[in-house]
Formats: structure tokens, sequence, C-alpha cells
């Protein structure tokens, strides 16, 4: 049976989350579906808190003056509102991402075997472990913005999270080819990136009123002395940059994962859908804005239902984003991978949130069902 999108085309199409992911939770395990398997969500809290030297202040409050700080007065005036607004009543919405940012907590904290493995160089747990850290910063940020309305935002920096997943679970979806991964990883696509800088910043140097101004001599930084230029254009001919940047590219990464079935298997593949329609909202392409007004044309009752439906599909993805993440770490170094799929299957009022959210979805767009 075909499973429903995972968010809004410019036609109806439902907006998944937690039951229709949940059917694909032990593919990459290779293991039969549970009945049970439900979701969850991000660390909110945690990177604005840590972030704020550590101040026992609420995550909410916090976000309230970083976003309003780049709204003008009438943002302000609404943000000031959302902020008072869900201190006193908390909606589904504001629940879950606590329970979710609870949730989130303690898988981070199951990823201390992995850095203490001696599976893995000193220098490639350096890079796992920055790789996870900006992933869960950003499900953090992505929390943050469901908690104040913003989902189709939190819509854009969920696929940022999917992109580093996606590359975290290359990285250590074949211990074989892991040294090689590493260094294309670390060291040929961050050499092949400041040639493009390189080029990016000469044009942008060329146009500058006054080659003094200070802005110009930030610029020179990024500018490769003829030696490096030299080095990198024997070292990477157009060919090989082609190459690289082409198997680590979103589609040729999930291409190799469903080929292989490593990483996330044929699970990639099924996830290709909703990065596509991520990617038409952070683009701002016709059919990304599309779907953003469609939405907002709708009558009362389908707009509220599918909003709430997207709201904790994007929380519960941050969540599930982590878990694969853990599980293609546990694959790595040979550690069962029962606490990850316990903590992920555990009834708790998240779950019910979860599956109620999505079935009253349902209820609306398909009461004939």
């Amino acid at each position: 049976m075909a499973l429903p999108t995972p968010f809004e085309t410019k036609r109806k199409k439902a907006p998944i989350g937690a039951l229709g992911r949940i059917q694909y939770l032990n593919v990459a395990e290779r293991e039969e579906p549970t009945a049970n398997s439900l979701l969850a969500g991000p660390l909110a809290g945690k990177c604005v808190r840590e972030n704020l030297q550590k101040q026992q202040l609420r995550s909410f409050s916090l976000a309230a003056c970083l976003v309003m700080s780049s709204f003008d007065k009438i943002s302000k005036d609404q943000t000031r509102r959302e902020s008072a607004a869900m201190h006193e009543t908390p909606t589904s919405i504001q629940r879950l991402v606590d329970l979710a940012d609870a949730r989130l907590y303690e898988l981070v904290g199951l990823m201390k075997p992995v850095m203490a493995s001696d599976k893995l160089t000193i220098g490639q747990r350096q890079t796992i472990s920055w790789l996870s850290t900006a992933c869960v910063r950003a499900s953090g940020s992505a929390l943050l913005l469901a908690g104040f309305e913003r989902v189709w935002d939190a819509e854009i920096l969920s696929r940022s999270v999917f992109e580093g997943t996606v590359k975290f679970c290359h990285l250590l979806g074949d211990p074989k080819n892991a040294a090689s991964r590493f260094d294309e990883y670390e060291i040929s696509l961050s050499d092949i990136a400041s040639l493009a800088d390189h080029e990016k910043a000469r044009r942008l140097i060329e146009i500058a009123p006054d080659p003094r101004d200070d802005m110009v001599a930030v610029l020179q930084e990024l500018i490769l002395t003829e030696e490096k230029l030299a080095e990198f254009a024997s070292k990477y001919p157009r060919q090989e940059r082609r190459r690289i940047q082409a198997a680590w590219g979103f589609t040729g990464i999930v291409e190799q994962m469903v080929r292989n079935g490593e990483g996330l298997g044929e699970l990639a593949a099924g996830l290709l859908h909703g990065y596509a329609m991520a990617s038409h909202v952070a683009h701002a392409d016709y059919l990304g804005i599309g779907m953003v007004m469609e939405r907002e044309h709708r009558p009362e009752n389908r707009r509220i239902a599918t909003h709430e439906a997207h709201a904790a599909r994007v929380i519960s993805d941050q969540l599930w984003y982590c878990a694969f993440r853990l599980i293609a770490a546990y694959r790595f170094i040979e550690k069962p991978r029962t606490e990850i799929l316990d903590l992920m299957t555990n009834e708790s009022e998240l779950s019910e949130i979860l599956k109620n959210t999505q079935a009253d979805w349902y209820r609306v767009e398909y009461p004939q069902k």
C-alpha cells in the first residue's frame, strides 16, 4: 500500500508523520516493522540554554528573545503575545514539542558508546561528533520554530538535518570504505569547496570600489596562493571533482544506499519525496510558495488539522533522524540496537499525541473512509 506523501503538494496530500514513517523504521535493520513503533522529536531547550550560558530559563522564552531581534515592530508584538500564550495555555503542538525535547535528550545520550569505541579513530570520532552536533542543533531550532507555529520554516531546517543524517550514515555505512570516505568528506570536499570560494571571492574583490575596504581584506583570506591553486588543479582535475561531488551529492548517496543496502538502505529512497517537497519550499519556486499559500486558503477545519499534522510530522522527523544516525553508528561499532528501538517504540503521551494528530487529520481530509 502506498504511503501518503510527507506533507503538502500543490494538491491535497497527506502530511504523513508518525504512523506513515513507523512502518519503515526497521527496514534499515532488515526486520519486520512493529505495530507499536511510534515517533518522537527533538532537542530545543538544550541547544538554546547551553548557548546562553546555561541559564535556567525556558527554551521558548529564550527563543522569543532570539527571534524578535530580526522582526519588525508588529512581529515583535506578535511574538510576545505568542510567548505569553505558550506559558498560559500550551497547545497540543507546544506540549508535543516539550515531550519530544525530553525524548531527544535520551536519544542523544545513546551516542556515548560510539564516542568511546575503538573502531573509530580519534579524528573520525571528532568528525561524526561535529556532524551529529550540527544535526541536533538544527533539530532544536526546527523544534523551536514548530513550537512558535512556524512549521514551514521548521521544514526547511528539517531538510538540512536530513542531509546531515544521510552524510552521517554514508560515512559509517561501509567499514571497509570508512577511511576513504572520511578523507573525502573532511579533505577532498573541503579542498574543492575552497576552489569555488576562491573564485567567488576573486570576482567580488574585482568589483569592489575601494581595494582598501575592510571587507576586501576579509575576502582576501579566501584567496588561494598560486602554489595551492596548482596543487589542487593537479590533485582534483575537473573529472575527479565532478566524481567526488556527485558521490557526495544527496541523490548520489541515496542511490548508493539503495543499491548496496548500506546506511539507510531502501528506506533512503522512500524519503526522497519529502526531501524534494522541502526543497521546493527552501528554494521558493512556484510549487514551494504555492504549497504554503494553498493551505492558507483552505477551510478552517482542514487548515488547522493539516497544520497540526504537519507540525507533528516535522517534530517527529527530528527524532527519527537522530535514531537513524544511532542505528548506523551502532551497526558500525557492532553494538546491538535494542536500546534505540526500545526508545523509539515506547508507548507514551508523546506517541499518543502523534497518533491522535495523524488520525484527526485523516478524519478531516478523508471522512468517507
